[in-house]
């Protein structure tokens, strides 16, 4: 046989090799236990010291206890988003309506059933309300409903809320329609609202929970998501600037010591919702923003994205700070002079938004 044609030689393992195999299988089992075995000890022992640190009598339901709310339980009750009151929990759709605040329509209707109310300039110096209602609010009238500005699209983005308003200026239906917002526009939804007898157009437009949550139903609107504020309970103390007036607005907020609130006055009376009852808030925060005319109807750009100065007014005192809202859909929020995050007291809360050179007087 050729060296060509000659068998191709097979490779074969020793005994020695087989022995050298087992004993680093060997070596390596034995580390791993080894490892393992430490690694175990000292968790234990860090378990145990972090215990041995614990206070006598500690109690983890206790904690839990003492931060739930007076005759509640966890599974019944939190926090609602938007005003921060304990109730059960309300899985729906925010509802963000547009309120006339013309001579010719007051009383209102329905703005002491918000969980916040944004009061800003309309044309001619009036002002106007974006009412904001917690997803389970029950209010049986609301209104006179007026027309959409900008700026409110802006604020009730915030809350990805329905936005009920009757008609609106021509960027602000343009915006409407490009953003896809969740409009509810009396002008092409009119079975859903009505006239009030009694009262003179354009002042007479109203609706009601129970219309604007059947619109909901028929339309199959999406769960509100969006980040509340900062909430906490009542913490009064001495009244050290109980009073804020907005001259430009004919406003006044008085600070009712009893109940920890802020009584409203308009125009130099009392203001009370046409059912009469009180217009009354927990906090109060002033935005001062930028603003300017943009046609000869006198309507107004206001900046609502960016930051600014702010005053925030609670517990019978009112601080400086500033408002910060980073893009159209994220919320404002406001901020103390050493940069953290007001909590707002759980309750109603009004922003009044003026221009940078309003007048603000707290007393």
């Amino acid at each position: 046989m050729s060296q060509k044609d000659s068998p191709a030689k097979l490779e074969t393992s020793t005994p020695g090799d087989s022995r050298a195999k087992l004993w680093i299988w060997r070596v390596f089992t034995l580390l791993s236990v080894l490892i393992f075995s430490l690694v175990a000890y000292f968790g234990w022992r860090f378990f145990v010291s972090a215990f041995e640190k614990v206070p006598d009598g500690f109690s983890l339901s206790a904690v839990i206890d003492n931060h739930r709310p007076e005759n509640s339980t966890p599974e019944k009750n939190v926090r609602r988003l938007v005003d921060g009151v304990y109730s059960p929990a309300e899985p729906g759709t925010v509802l963000a309506v547009v309120i006339d605040n013309h001579p010719d329509a007051r009383p209102a209707r329905g703005l002491s059933r918000a969980g916040l109310v944004w009061e800003a300039p309309a044309e001619g110096g009036l002002t106007r309300y974006l009412a904001v209602y917690n997803p389970a609010a029950d209010f049986a009238e609301v209104g006179p409903v007026r027309s959409a500005r900008p700026y409110f699209l802006d604020w009730a983005a915030e809350f990805g809320a329905c936005f009920a308003h009757c008609g609106g200026s021509p960027e602000a239906l343009a915006r409407i329609a490009a953003e896809q917002v969740c409009d509810i526009n009396e002008f092409y939804q009119g079975d859903f609202f009505w006239r009030e007898k009694g009262l003179s157009a354009p002042h007479n437009v109203m609706t009601s929970a129970a219309n604007l949550r059947a619109w909901l139903d028929r339309n199959g609107a999406s769960e509100t998501e969006f980040f509340p504020w900062l909430f906490k309970d009542d913490s009064p103390g001495n009244a050290t600037s109980a009073d804020l007036s907005i001259p430009a607005f004919e406003v006044r907020w008085q600070y009712e010591a009893s109940d920890n609130s802020y009584l409203r006055y308009l125009a130099g009376t009392k203001q009370s919702d046409e059912d009469e009852t009180a217009i009354k808030a927990k906090n109060i925060a002033v935005l001062f923003t930028g603003q300017e005319i943009l046609d000869e109807l006198l309507r107004l750009r206001i900046k609502t994205v960016g930051e600014g100065k702010a005053i925030v007014c609670q517990d019978g005192q009112c601080a400086q700070g500033q408002w910060r809202k980073p893009s159209r859909t994220a919320r404002t929020r406001f901020y103390n002079e050493a940069g953290n995050e007001f909590a707002f007291n759980a309750g109603q809360t009004w922003i009044e938004v003026l221009n940078l050179k309003s007048e603000v007087k707290i007393e």
